[in-house]
């Protein structure tokens, strides 16, 4: 089955996702990042590749560099907030 891809379409949780990012960035003296709508939608295919196959890897795009982010949580209303990757790494 060939696989559609996606338009990318910013979102506010990933613009909020941009704005931790960067504000960790400026800490270490880094410029900000701006969202790239190509290179986002990449991510978004490889991330519907990984739910559809139930797998969590890094993709074989060496491209681009990537950092994969996942949480577990018992609470059913509980839900990842933006800066939650952020303060993974």
């Amino acid at each position: 089955m060939k696989r559609l891809k996606r338009k990318f379409v910013a979102t506010e949780f990933g613009n909020a996702c941009l704005r931790a990012h960067n504000k960790y960035r400026a800490i270490h003296g880094s410029p900000d990042l701006l969202l790239s709508p190509e290179i986002s939608s990449i991510a978004q295919e490889w991330a519907d590749q990984m739910a559809e196959n139930n797998s969590f890897e890094k993709s074989r795009n060496s491209e681009y560099g990537e950092n994969l982010f996942t949480a577990f949580e018992t609470n059913p209303k509980w839900r990842v907030q933006p800066s939650d990757p952020v303060k993974a790494w």
